[in-house]
């Protein structure tokens, strides 16, 4: 897989058992050395036969990791195809010749088709801030600040940034010249210097606090749009329920989506409903 240019998406070691073994609560992970399998801290140690007893007797201490579970599945529910997200694709994808050794045929992968909603209002406030869908995904943050930053008529950042400056500049041979007067004025000058300089950094702060309260209704506007598309800073399907659509838009809804023709390549979509 590094070979092919992909990040490998799980470890695999060579003395890897690939099973979990559920002992005193906790789920410890088994690698096999000769004819014996342990955990990293050696808290369980079984011969393969103790092993197998223990399977006989006592099955749900057993468990797959994630790269025996696609085996362990087709072994018991064989099908024609598995429909998965792309985290699932790159752990199968490791698997592909370990089914071939167990004598399985692999089934298709088909790439789970991937959705985004988004409404008449959220995609109205797109458009007026010149925002895409992978800019939604990708730089929200930054295009938010870019957006602010543009209504700062009073160029806050770069005013302060010229007055600590010109600050400095003054300041700081007054405070030597009165160092060479006295030792102790020198580094009571620093400090007096720093606490000058932590007053502006506030009231820059406190600047930019009033800032965004003076457009505090756009920027609820760049809320609701991160909000319905980066809920929670991840994927509008990993946070909403369908049901929550289907209330909106009508029981159809599913429907509709499945009249959306199939794309092989697993792409993430937009829908407008």
């Amino acid at each position: 897989m590094a070979g092919l240019g992909y990040e490998v998406q799980a470890d695999v070691a060579e003395n890897g058992a690939n099973l979990f073994y559920l002992h005193e609560g906790r789920r410890l992970l088994l690698y096999r050395d000769g004819d014996v399998f342990s955990d990293r801290k050696g808290m369980v140690s079984l011969t393969e036969q103790q092993l197998l007893e223990q399977l006989h007797q006592h099955p749900e201490r057993f468990s797959n990791n994630v790269l025996t579970r696609p085996i362990m599945q087709d072994s018991l529910l064989p099908v024609l195809g598995t429909i998965l997200g792309p985290g699932e694709i790159a752990y199968w994808s490791i698997t592909r010749y370990a089914f071939a050794d167990m004598g399985l045929q692999m089934p298709l992968i088909i790439p789970r088709m991937s959705f985004s909603l988004i409404d008449d209002n959220v995609r109205k406030q797109m458009e007026k801030y010149e925002l895409s869908f992978q800019d939604v995904i990708s730089s929200l943050a930054a295009k938010r600040k870019q957006w602010l930053d543009s209504q700062d008529e009073l160029r806050l950042d770069e005013r302060f940034r010229q007055t600590k400056e010109q600050f400095e500049e003054l300041y700081q041979p007054l405070i030597e010249d009165l160092g060479r007067m006295q030792q102790g004025l020198l580094r009571l000058g620093m400090k007096n210097k720093d606490k000058i300089s932590e007053q502006m950094d506030y009231l820059l702060n406190q600047a930019r606090n009033a800032l965004e309260q003076q457009h505090e209704a756009a920027l609820a506007q760049w809320q609701r749009i991160e909000h319905t598309l980066l809920p929670n800073g991840v994927p509008q399907e990993r946070v909403y329920n369908i049901f929550e659509y289907m209330n909106r838009y009508g029981v159809d809804l599913v429907d509709r989506l499945m009249e959306v023709p199939y794309e092989g390549s697993g792409i993430h979509r937009v829908i407008y409903v």
